[in-house]
């Protein structure tokens, strides 16, 4: 089977980027081979498998199924050709290009991790615009980082009804899915969440989702993408609370503030600092941006574009946690306070004029 090598190149330049968790550090890929099309899978084992396809050309070849080394596979095209043809001879695995001739040993890959994955049910999909991809890289920063919290539902984004949510349990985001949907006015009908490592790799590879495939009985779910490129990702056990009980329908009191000079505020208030965390008071009566800290006394004035009812408490929180939902605002940004008895501990609301809310949740001072 010939392919052409820049084409080729691409493809595993992708698949490398696949976090692979042997014990042995290796990345290994299956190329199989069938007809005219030479499919190579990658696959970190734990969450999910990617799925990659080139058209080649047949020549009289037999076809297989190898697990080879990825990594070396890399290597090895970089100095070839504009075509490569790959096939198996005597026991080995055969990459050639012009003057070059590469042969490696390579495994029968009959059974693969996630490879050959028959879905039990007929599966339901739900097509999206490519702009929903850049989206749902913002709820990468609202997830735990590894060794702070591991808790599966931390550590991970979910998909329900019309929305899709990622939370730390300090902050969460929840984006509206319907104005990102093709085709009709579909929506999840059965709830589920992804790993995401497997969003993380997506935009590392920088392709966009076309769609996603799911039902209710199986573990995994198919995301398709950009340039025949397929994940099969396993699901994360557990269900999101309910983002309607944490959100209420009205607020005691609302500022709307430009979120451009807010995020240059917190920056500036967060350089001052090399703590890990970084507490700012927010007064609402005063107007003012203060740090909480004994040994720096700095505040900043701030002008607001609209106050609905008076809030007189002050609010403390994360200044970092604040800056990570700042930098995905364009505009006015509005916070939303829900007042009444201990009203500086409950979740603030800030949205702007995008498809998006936040929660971040206030911090406890004594």
């Amino acid at each position: 089977m010939k392919i052409n090598t820049k084409v080729l190149r691409d493809k595993i330049e992708k698949l490398n980027k696949v976090k692979y968790t042997n014990k042995y550090g290796i990345n290994y890929a299956v190329l199989d081979a069938a007809g005219s099309v030479l499919r190579i899978y990658n696959s970190d084992t734990d969450n999910y498998c990617v799925r990659t396809e080139l058209d080649g050309l047949i020549n009289n070849d037999e076809d297989f199924k190898a697990k080879a080394d990825l990594k070396k596979l890399s290597k090895l095209i970089k100095n070839f050709g504009e075509s490569t043809r790959i096939y198996i001879d005597d026991d080995k695995l055969i990459l050639s290009s012009e003057n070059r001739v590469f042969k490696m040993n390579y495994e029968k890959a009959n059974q693969y991790p996630l490879l050959d994955y028959q879905f039990k049910d007929d599966l339901k999909e739900i097509e999206l615009e490519k702009c929903f991809t850049n989206e749902l890289f913002k709820h990468i920063k609202f997830v735990a980082k590894k060794g702070k919290d591991n808790r599966n539902i931390l550590q991970r984004i979910g998909f329900k009804e019309d929305i899709v949510v990622a939370t730390d349990s300090y902050r969460l985001i929840k984006t509206d899915l319907i104005p990102y949907i093709r085709n009709g006015n579909n929506f999840i009908e059965n709830e589920f969440s992804i790993n995401v490592e497997v969003v993380k790799f997506i935009q590392s590879i920088k392709e966009d989702i076309l769609s996603i495939q799911y039902n209710e009985n199986d573990e995994n779910v198919r995301i398709n993408l950009t340039n025949n490129i397929v994940i099969l990702s396993k699901k994360v056990d557990g269900n999101y609370p309910d983002t309607k009980r944490l959100i209420p329908s009205t607020f005691a009191a609302k500022v709307v503030i430009d979120s451009n000079k807010m995020l240059n505020y917190h920056k500036e208030l967060n350089d001052l600092s090399s703590e890990k965390q970084w507490i700012v008071d927010l007064d609402l009566k005063q107007n003012t941006l203060c740090l909480d800290n004994p040994t720096i006394d700095y505040s900043i004035s701030i002008e607001n574009d609209l106050m609905e009812n008076s809030f007189n408490d002050t609010i403390s929180y994360d200044c970092k946690y604040m800056i990570d939902i700042l930098e995905n605002l364009i505009g006015d940004m509005s916070i939303n306070l829900q007042g009444g008895v201990n009203g500086k501990l409950k979740p603030m609301i800030i949205k702007d004029g995008g498809n998006s809310e936040y929660i971040l949740l206030p911090v406890r001072r004594y």
